[in-house]
């Protein structure tokens, strides 16, 4: 390998990594919407629709629905679901 095509590799990889590491922290974190997903339609049952979710001090919280009723969930461990808060429609 001689220095020149050294350079230019280096330089096109440059423009390349930030683009890349993006796409790969998106795919995480669809990776990551999904298992919560399933996780929690194993728990509370296949009606359960992931609208959103997050994690504060290490407890996972997420926004369900199930037959248009909304519902706020908690997790400590991500496999057990309890409901937190809920508004009927």
């Amino acid at each position: 390998m001689n220095r020149r095509f050294f350079i230019q590799a280096s330089g096109i990889a440059t423009l390349i990594l930030p683009f890349a590491s993006s796409a790969m922290r998106a795919e995480s974190d669809h990776n990551d919407r999904q298992a919560i997903e399933r996780s929690v339609k194993a728990d509370l049952g296949a009606g359960f629709t992931l609208s959103d979710h997050y994690e504060i001090d290490g407890a996972h919280y997420a926004n369900a629905v199930h037959l248009g009723n909304h519902f706020t969930i908690r997790s400590s461990d991500g496999r057990r679901w309890a409901i937190v808060s809920s508004s009927v429609r």
